[in-house]
């Protein structure tokens, strides 16, 4: 933990090792790969930064942010692999791992399969990459998405007619593979602005809680903001000991639909408000049809998150 590893062969290295938590490390400039998984299983690989490895170019997958061999049943989540050769490597056999909510960004290539499989990629930031984003998704055979929600790709024109923050066009990997659910926006782990229906009489917001944490919503505020001046046009108080459950989503309602509609409680996997809204009368509409901000501010006042959307993105 909070180790910094640079100029070794392998950088950071698990060799027939089970159940470690490799936490919070920076490993960087290595020869080969900044952390390497040898048939080591069930180990929690997370908070890492991992760039500047493996800019040794040879065919047996070395060279990368992470690598695992023969490995299996791993978590890598909530690490950061950018400006290495390849980030992230599933080399042989390896199997049943999870690769959850890393960000991936500007390496020659994002992702690198050699005869794994079964293995699960979702909630990543695949960002920038200087080459191919996915190599060899053939010969992956894994899942790209969790059955509801897939990942973020930079280089993906989505566009979400219904609000979720899901692309309603599948991400289709070129050699193979489908991301069935990809994401409209970034993901991280915290409460997020997620998606936005912002036409017709139903308009509304789709605010998901990415975190694992239960969030008490008590004094956070929903604001529109205007795309050009950045001034707020309305404003939203979240109501007083509203709790949105980790991995929880709700809506936030206007326009002609909302009239005479009253909040469902808080609390539940998936809930809509409808009242809330400051100096707006009932049933008017709050978010433009060509663009514009959506701000999340918690009970201290800061910003938790800035959403920018616009008409090409669907609503």
């Amino acid at each position: 933990m909070n180790c910094v590893v640079e100029r070794t062969k392998w950088g950071i290295s698990l060799y027939k090792t089970e159940n470690v938590h490799v936490l919070a490390n920076e490993s960087r400039n290595n020869g080969q790969n900044g952390i390497s998984l040898w048939q080591s299983n069930n180990n929690l690989i997370s908070e890492n930064v991992a760039y500047g490895n493996g800019f040794v170019k040879i065919p047996t997958g070395y060279g990368c942010g992470i690598y695992m061999d023969r490995s299996r049943e791993n978590t890598i989540i909530a690490n950061h692999f950018f400006d290495n050769y390849r980030g992230v490597c599933l080399g042989l056999d390896a199997k049943v791992n999870k690769v959850i909510g890393n960000t991936i960004s500007d390496n020659y290539e994002g992702i690198f399969f050699w005869h794994s499989s079964d293995n699960r990629v979702y909630w990543n930031n695949l960002l920038h990459q200087h080459d191919r984003i996915v190599i060899n998704p053939s010969q992956a055979m894994s899942q790209w998405d969790n059955g509801s929600e897939g990942n973020y790709w930079s280089d993906h024109s989505g566009w979400d007619g219904n609000g979720d923050g899901i692309s309603d066009i599948p991400y289709r990997i070129k050699g193979g593979g489908i991301d069935h659910y990809p994401l409209m926006r970034p993901w991280k782990p915290s409460v997020v602005a997620m998606g936005i229906k912002f036409t017709g009489p139903d308009e509304f917001v789709t605010v998901r809680n990415w975190s694992e944490e239960d969030v008490d919503l008590t004094g956070w505020q929903l604001q529109s903001v205007d795309l050009e001046t950045k001034e707020v046009e309305h404003t939203f108080s979240f109501p007083a000991d509203c709790i949105l459950p980790a991995d929880g989503k709700l809506r936030v309602h206007s326009g002609s639909a909302s009239v005479g509609k009253e909040n469902e409680p808080c609390g539940a996997p998936e809930f809509n408000l409808y009242r809330g809204w400051l100096d707006l009368e009932e049933g008017a509409s709050v978010w433009g049809d060509l663009g514009g901000i959506i701000r999340l501010i918690d009970d201290q006042g800061e910003v938790v998150d800035e959403y920018e959307y616009g008409w090409w993105m669907g609503g």
